[in-house]
């Protein structure tokens, strides 16, 4: 028997990827996700103040990216595996103050990994 024919959602295609003129990196330890129909809208800061005692804290937004729930779905896989990735060479992930590891393993080695959909940062008003 030949070998069977791919289909094309099966194919590889080759990504060339460039930066645009405008192209710059923030870091973040903070973000946030708005959920309507038409898709998410993901906002990514800093923390710049905690004060536990008045349970406050203050986050810089720097960006937020917009996109449809099927994009938002296909980031979400590609994070979940580059999760996975991180935990094979490194060990399990450092446990989030005031969260919980989920007992799912997210890679062979039955690492812990936290539910991506449980977030565990939670909206702030500055």
């Amino acid at each position: 028997m030949g070998a069977r024919k791919r289909s094309k959602a099966e194919q590889t295609i080759e990504v060339k990827r460039e930066p645009s003129p405008d192209y710059f990196v923030i870091y973040s330890d903070a973000a946030n996700i708005d959920t309507h129909y038409f898709g998410l809208k993901l906002t990514f800061g800093n923390i710049v103040e905690v004060n536990p005692e008045k349970n406050y804290m203050r986050v810089c937004e720097e960006v937020t990216v917009g996109m449809s729930p099927e994009h938002a779905y296909s980031l979400y896989k590609l994070l979940e595996g580059q999760l996975g990735v991180y935990q094979e060479r490194f060990g399990a992930l450092r446990s989030v103050p005031g969260e919980r590891a989920v007992a799912k393993p997210a890679s062979k080695s039955g690492a812990p990994y936290f539910d991506p959909t449980k977030p565990a940062q939670r909206r702030y008003d500055r």
